[in-house]
């Protein structure tokens, strides 16, 4: 591994024991003290995280001084209004907090803007700190800016590395846990990552009750700790971020469609829950009749059938044949994730296939009716519907939506390919893969993020080395998925052009994509122009 690599411990010390009894100070103080020694021992430097009780015994001590000087990191750990408390505390000492860890998973997604505005106003500029997975996918593999503030989070959780078995139970430090973050950490490092980072308690070295040490524990942390361990602060790296393109004027036509959308997005769960009751009713019903319409078919596939909605220009010059991904098909949601109609497209010369996938719209499941990214009926759905497009004799441009470009590029990787690939705010590996909200995002959450066989299939970013044909990734500075998290879009365009294809430059537009309907088309339009259509 190179040597270069950031890493940090950040240990919490949390007062599970100190709290319910101050008397027990001699001992706390002992533990944190054993700890920094064994660090110093390494050459390595700590990120101590201060919570309020061990602080307010330490005001007539130096130890939060002694280990500021020997060059360890010293933060603030408290969960919601005992923040304030323990930032007093800690300066009572005679010391200034450098980092926050204010407990963002406890605030919840409501308090999370309040509590980060309170930790500014306090003056502190780093919060180190676990957010809420389903928020942000990439923990551990970027920092990020939020209200103001910058905010990284350790790499792994404590289930991960085994301190916490996944039914809550605390296991204690042990030495084969070392040799599991050293495996980890290498997995990091070989995937990109920009650090490495992991938390735990004082009270993880210790016996349940027990402000002493295991001698195992210290073992333990004395085979993970080197002079590669540092403070957080100098963890950071500085990349410049993807440039904000303007959006363009849009017609009165197009501003009409993103405020629909924009409307759709902010509905409250009642009302999305009734249009999607609606919807399925009025898709039981028109599923019944056996005449789909003048531009629809059914696609047989795998002795079942899905079906296939043909609209656009009455000569075109190339087929844009849609990927989606969602609960809803293909047909029902078109273009509108990109701000455009069938309209647009008919007048700059295409032909656009939408299709309902097994399971959405119109079509009917597949023997496995998962529709989570990965099911293999989704593939064959593509790779029949990319079929029937080859017999019109013109170029297709393969344009996918969110995970729809998962059986796009597995067809691709199974030697089946489009002409070229516009690419919609695709999730790039595994991080960006986990969904924040809904059914399925318990199933992929479930899956372990450092195994690689669970992912084999899944991952955008792997699949891309076999792909050679025109690129082009849309993305949007508010992901659809992710919010303000876009590093997964850099990843595709890298792993893209590391494949030897002609890319698109990458430009992270500014606000939601469906804001960019000219931006859509001028990719479109590139694409087509790379393939000669």
């Amino acid at each position: 591994m190179n040597g270069a690599f950031p890493v940090w411990v950040e240990l919490h010390v949390d007062d599970e024991v100190l709290a319910s009894n101050t008397q027990r100070w001699a001992e706390a103080r002992a533990l944190v003290e054993r700890v920094a020694a064994v660090a110093e021992e390494q050459e390595a430097r700590l990120c101590f995280r201060f919570r309020e009780t061990f602080s307010r015994c330490a005001v007539s001590d130096d130890i939060m001084s002694r280990l500021l000087r020997a060059g360890h990191e010293l933060g603030v750990h408290a969960h919601g209004k005992g923040f304030i408390r323990a930032v007093e505390a800690i300066k009572a000492c005679g010391v200034e907090p450098q980092i926050a860890v204010p407990g963002l998973v406890q605030a919840g997604p409501n308090g999370r803007a309040a509590l980060l505005k309170q930790v500014r106003s306090l003056g502190f500029t780093l919060v180190t700190d676990h957010g809420i997975r389903p928020a942000w996918a990439y923990e551990g593999f970027a920092t990020r800016e939020e209200n103001g503030l910058i905010v990284m989070a350790p790499t792994v959780r404590p289930t991960d590395w085994g301190l916490i078995s996944h039914q809550g139970q605390r296991m204690g430090f042990r030495r084969q846990m070392a040799a599991r973050l050293r495996r980890l950490e290498q997995r990091a490092f070989e995937q990109g990552a920009e650090y490495f980072g992991v938390a735990f308690h004082e009270h993880d070295l210790c016996a349940p009750g027990s402000l002493k040490p295991t001698s195992e524990a210290i073992e333990g942390l004395r085979d993970y700790l080197d002079a590669r361990i540092r403070p957080s602060a100098e963890c950071l790296k500085s990349n410049a971020p993807i440039p904000v393109r303007d959006a363009k004027p849009l017609s009165d036509r197009r501003t009409f469609l993103v405020r629909k959308v924009n409307s759709v997005m902010g509905m409250g769960r009642g009302q999305v829950e009734m249009l999607t009751h609606r919807a399925r009713k009025s898709r039981r019903l028109r599923i019944r009749r056996p005449d789909l319409g003048p531009n629809m078919q059914w696609v047989e596939v795998d002795n079942r059938a899905i079906v296939l909605q043909m609209s656009g220009s009455v000569q075109p010059r190339a087929i844009c044949l849609m990927s989606h991904a969602g609960l809803n098909g293909g047909i029902r949601q078109g273009m509108a994730p990109f701000g455009l109609g069938e309209r647009d497209l008919a007048r700059e010369g295409w032909a656009l296939w939408t299709y309902d996938r097994s399971g959405t719209g119109r079509s009917p499941s597949s023997p496995d009716p998962d529709l989570s990214p990965g099911n293999p009926a989704h593939l064959a759905d593509w790779l029949a519907v990319l079929a029937r497009a080859r017999l019109v004799g013109i170029p297709v441009v393969a344009l996918s939506w969110s995970s729809g470009i998962i059986p796009v590029l597995k067809g691709i990787s199974e030697g089946i390919c489009p002409d070229a690939l516009v690419d919609g705010e695709g999730p790039s590996d595994r991080r960006s893969l986990v969904p924040p909200r809904g059914p399925k995002a318990i199933e992929m959450q479930q899956r372990d993020p450092w195994n690689d066989a669970l992912w084999n299939g899944l991952e955008a970013e792997r699949m891309m080395a076999h792909y050679r044909g025109p690129y082009a990734r849309l993305q949007g500075e508010h992901d659809h998925v992710h919010g303000s998290m876009t590093i997964h879009a850099q990843r595709m365009w890298n792993a893209a052009t590391a494949s030897e294809c002609e890319v698109w430059p990458l430009n992270r537009l500014a606000g939601y994509l469906h804001g960019h309907p000219s931006e859509v088309l001028e990719a479109l339009d590139w694409a087509r122009k790379k393939i000669g259509a």
